[in-house]
């Protein structure tokens, strides 16, 4: 990439969800104007796919949701590369994600329907853990301004054919590890008491986990020891310490994304180095979870079944 070193613009993750009025295209055309987002899959070039290389030779600029991945080294020589590396560190913020949606809208605003489209080039997919992704999505339906989503392999393909799972098969539940570890950071600073809404609805909250232990779990976007350590806390009040979960590391290596099994309770010392890795945690029997409501209910089947209770 010498010579083309990609330019700093301003940054982004955290974001507004819900129906972004997306308008895929048969046949992207980056000389059409409007604004087209394409996935750069999880690593090396040749993850690309047809649709994208399609597009990215068509381009002439290209704004980068990070300038470090993999692929960027292989895209076309004749492009002008502009990061936002500078804004979109590895926990954006959601002030991060709105200044580079204004950024790209306003791009795409002024080159209208004639000039050349603006390419956003982000890791992965872009529908899929992107919340700059669903804040340019938003801005842009605001705006009124075309957007053509080219698809890439995410990081879910890659991580599910170095664990050999099928996710359909046991109803996989995939979170984002920052989000999840967020929600429960900051516990109250005193015992609730009757009129403390706040700190009732942390407890509520703290008590009920957005996944079901008893359905395999993928915590994506692992990035560093302080979040293991977050996570090794919250799980631990869910699952033994001594159930087994894997960490599967640098998805996107052609190699194959090595996969560190371990007890759960060692997820706070593992060796995460300075990539992005994937946590999965794999299901409890029912009977093992009977702290849940599905564990309760297997335990009621169980004892209400003909020779079920060893005391009738």
């Amino acid at each position: 990439m010498a010579g083309r070193r990609p330019t700093t613009g301003g940054a982004a993750n955290g974001a507004p969800s819900g129906p972004a009025g997306v308008g895929v295209a048969a046949r992207p055309d980056a000389s059409a104007g409007g604004l087209i987002v394409v996935g750069l899959g999880p690593g090396p070039a040749a993850h690309l796919t047809a649709e994208a290389r399609e597009v990215l030779a068509q381009a002439r600029e290209v704004w980068l949701r990070t300038a470090r991945h993999p692929a960027v080294a292989a895209l076309p020589s004749h492009l002008t590369l502009h990061g936002f590396d500078d804004l979109l560190a590895r926990r954006p913020s959601e002030r991060a994600c709105r200044r580079v949606a204004r950024q790209l809208v306003e791009q795409a605003r002024s080159g209208g329907t004639a000039g050349p489209a603006v390419v956003y080039a982000v890791p992965g997919h872009p529908l899929i853990g992107d919340a700059s992704v669903r804040h340019v999505l938003a801005a842009a339906r605001d705006a009124g301004i075309a957007v053509r989503i080219v698809a890439g392999l995410s990081f879910v393909e890659p991580v599910c054919t170095a664990l050999g799972l099928d996710p359909l098969a046991d109803g996989l539940q995939i979170l984002d590890a920052a989000a999840l570890a967020a929600a429960y950071r900051s516990p109250p600073r005193r015992r609730p008491n009757r009129d403390d809404a706040r700190r009732w609805a942390w407890l509520l909250q703290r008590a009920r986990p957005p996944f079901d232990p008893t359905r395999p779990l993928l915590l994506a976007h692992v990035a560093g020891a302080t979040l293991a350590r977050r996570l090794w806390s919250l799980l631990l009040e869910r699952y033994p310490a001594t159930h087994r979960v894997a960490l599967v590391c640098a998805p996107g290596d052609l190699d194959g994304a090595p996969v560190i099994e371990m007890p759960l309770a060692e997820l706070a010392r593992a060796p995460l180095g300075v990539g992005v890795a994937t946590l999965y945690v794999p299901s409890l029997a029912p009977l093992d979870a009977v702290s849940e409501l599905t564990g309760q209910r297997a335990v009621v089947a169980r004892l209400r079944a003909p020779g079920g209770c060893p005391w009738d």
